[in-house]
Order: structure tokens, then sequence, then C-alpha cells
């Protein structure tokens, strides 16, 4: 079967299969752009496949602004409003914003500064790296490198584009 086209987050395509690009499907990339590596190698990688006469894109997923509202909205159910308001109160106070309210320190760099800030409003999630839905929406946040469902409208709209030509 033929694959109509490939949605990479957070990752380039592997030089090595670039080499063939005339008959590699369309190519969606989703990078953050803190992760400079990652997107210098998905510019090149568009680059490529474009040159090969791919429909290359690329589309980043910038740093998103904490709001007083944010934890509870990108965990209905699991965060309460109030702790959403709380959790976003003490990560200012804690200096872990910026002057526009996003994500000053990486998240998993400054794992310990984050989990006093945020003990106290956390319920039962651990805060821990890689296992606690509050730090993963840190990491998405800070847009360094995070698997996001954001612009997953945008990616399935790219492959439902290409399904036709995949026949």
């Amino acid at each position: 079967f033929k694959v109509a086209a490939v949605i990479c987050q957070i990752m380039a395509t592997p030089a090595s299969r670039l080499a063939r690009a005339p008959s590699y499907p369309p190519t969606l990339f989703l990078h953050m752009p803190r992760d400079v590596r990652t997107a210098a190698r998905v510019d090149a990688a568009v680059a490529r496949l474009r040159a090969g006469g791919v429909d290359a894109r690329a589309v980043v997923l910038e740093p998103l602004e904490i709001t007083e509202g944010f934890f509870s909205e990108a965990m209905p159910g699991r965060v309460s409003p109030e702790a959403s308001a709380r959790m976003c109160g003490a990560l200012a106070a804690a200096g872990l914003l910026d002057e526009r309210g996003r994500l000053a320190v990486d998240p998993r760099r400054e794992s310990a500064r984050y989990a006093r800030a945020l003990r106290p409003f956390a319920g039962d999630d651990s805060l821990q790296a890689d296992r606690s839905p509050i730090r993963e929406e840190l990491n998405r946040a800070y847009a360094m490198h995070e698997i996001s469902a954001e612009h997953f409208p945008e990616a399935l709209s790219f492959v439902e584009g290409h399904l036709g030509a995949a026949r």
C-alpha cells in the first residue's frame, strides 16, 4: 500500500531516508522553536523534500502563555479552575513566568523549583517527570521538545488532502 502522508512531530526525518525524496510521501513536520537542533534539521528536511518535488511543510508549536485557566483548560476534570488560577499565581510568585506569562525556565532543567511551586495545588499528581500530566503540560507550554495535540486539525487536513493521491 502507499502512504498518503506523514506527520512527523518533534523530530526530523533521518537524512538517509531523504535520499529517496521523489518517492517520499508528503510530510508535515510539527516542531518546537526552543529545540534549535531539531528546528534546523526540520528546515533542512523540508528544503530537501521540496527540492525532490514532495509537498513538505513545517508548523512551529510556539511557547504557550500560562493563564489562570491554562491547567484547567488543558486537563478538564483533573484540575479545577480554582487550582489552575492558584498554580498560575504560584509560578509567577516563584519567578518561573516571564513578562508575557510564558515559562521563563525549562521545566525539565528546574524540576525541583516547579515542584515546590505547584505541590500545594497539584492534588494527587506526582509532578514526576514524564509521568505527571501537569509536568507534561509544562513541557508543552515551554515548547522545547514535547508531543502536542495543538494543530491536530491542520495536520489531519494535510493528510486528508493527500488521500486521493495515495490510491
